[in-house]
């Protein structure tokens, strides 16, 4: 008999302020963080800064 592995992901993330000038928050809620990174873009695709999450609220430097 055949199986189908079904691997779904249910992951809510709220990131804000929107606009932001100082800090951005990312908030992972009760998410498994073993394997969750960010990675931030600019405007143009250019990456900016990419780094494993460590806890289920993360704040990000934007002021650079």
């Amino acid at each position: 008999m055949l199986g189908i592995d079904n691997h779904a992901i249910n992951l809510e993330v709220s990131a804000y302020p929107n606009p932001t000038t100082n800090y951005l928050t990312l908030n992972i809620g009760n998410t498994a963080l073993s394997t969750l990174n960010f990675k931030l873009y600019d405007i143009t695709g250019k990456l900016i800064e990419s780094k494993k999450i460590k806890s289920s609220i993360e704040t990000i430097d934007m002021e650079n």
